[in-house]
């Protein structure tokens, strides 16, 4: 009796150890499995995302052309203003002329080229001694010389002046510009002396704001005696 009792306790512990051993070995595999998914998961997800967005890569290309038309709208270049060719020009202004007057007496001028107004201005003392509209000037004459020429119906400081040409003599050399115009039917004219460092300008500026050239009276004069004297030369009898 003594020994079937000691032979069953003998098989439930036997038992006992196996069942043991069975749930040990069940917890370990089932330490096993998780140490391994929280491995494995991550890389699993990276990778079956990756494989995901690889046919939308593919398939991008295929839109990609409509944005050359974009860049060419944004980069296209802007329809030229209109709004400098409808400004006038800059008025022209120079300080060193002066007016001169039968007498010889030389009053300091300024003298504006006003496109705003069209008109050439020539003011003494800040006042407008004498106003041409552009259309109304006949021709600009340019002379460097120490005698200058006042014609009658010129705008001096003095009121008369007797028939025909003054011929006024300088100390030396200047640089001289007779405008002549007309008033109604009246042909007028003033003398200015200009600046030896503006006179180039002024008559540059004389052709680009009214169109008419300054004629070299002394240039005009040498053309003159080479033609003379070549009428000359054909008119003498052959030997």
């Amino acid at each position: 009796m003594q020994f079937n009792n000691s032979m069953q306790f003998y098989n439930n512990r036997e038992r006992g150890e196996r069942k043991a051993m069975n749930f040990l070995r069940q917890f370990v595999s089932m330490i096993c499995l998780f140490g391994v998914a929280t491995t494995l998961g991550p890389q699993l997800a990276a990778q079956q995302s990756s494989q995901e967005a690889a046919p939308a890569q593919q398939a991008q290309p295929a839109q990609q052309p409509a944005a050359p038309a974009q860049s060419e709208s944004k980069t296209a270049p802007a329809a030229p203003s209109t709004d400098t060719a409808s400004k006038p020009k800059a008025d022209a202004s120079f300080h060193g002329v002066k007016v001169t007057d039968p007498k010889g007496k030389q009053t300091d001028a300024q003298l504006v080229f006003s496109d705003s107004a069209d008109k050439l201005i020539v003011r003494v003392a800040d006042r407008d001694f004498l106003t041409v509209p552009y259309d109304k000037v006949d021709k600009f004459s340019y002379e460097y010389t120490k005698k200058h020429r006042v014609t009658q119906g010129a705008i001096v400081m003095v009121a008369s002046l007797g028939a025909g040409a003054i011929v006024m003599l300088t100390k030396s050399k200047s640089h001289w510009l007779y405008i002549d115009f007309h008033e109604q039917d009246a042909a007028k004219s003033v003398v200015l002396r200009m600046d030896k460092n503006e006179y180039k300008s002024i008559m540059e500026a004389c052709k680009a704001h009214t169109g008419k050239a300054v004629e070299d009276l002394q240039e005009a004069g040498k053309s003159k005696d080479k033609n003379a004297k070549s009428d000359n030369g054909s008119s003498k009898p052959s030997r």
